[in-house]
């Protein structure tokens, strides 16, 4: 089985580029901050939505741009946006099961998948 050999001075060489690499890029995985202008070109124009640019000059990420274009490519980019945004953060919304008491999310006609089925 081979080994590796430490040649003399590696150490010296490990030590300089310790010195020379900042701690935030010493990390296993790196995660850079959102604020990042060299990482993250910016966020998605819908408020609601946390995922970084794709297409920069309409500022819209992939999945965004996608929906704009298949909604026709609205030349009121912000009225639509407007109305994404509206989308999302309604689908974001849980709604409860009608039972009273039930904390589970409705599925059918207003309830859980548990009150359905009964």
């Amino acid at each position: 089985m081979n080994t590796p050999h430490t040649r003399r001075g590696s150490a010296g060489l490990l030590a300089k580029l310790m010195e020379t690499v900042r701690p935030e890029f010493r990390a296993e995985v790196f995660c850079p901050p959102r604020n990042s202008p060299v990482f993250f070109p910016g966020e998605c124009r819908i408020p609601s939505c946390p995922t970084t640019l794709t297409m920069g000059r309409l500022k819209l990420c992939r999945t965004h741009h996608h929906r704009w274009a298949a909604a026709g490519r609205s030349a009121d980019l912000d009225g639509w946006a407007a109305q994404e945004d509206a989308r999302l953060r309604q689908r974001s919304q849980v709604s409860a099961c009608l039972i009273s008491g039930c904390n589970r999310a409705r599925a059918a006609h207003g309830l859980c998948h548990r009150h359905a089925s009964r």
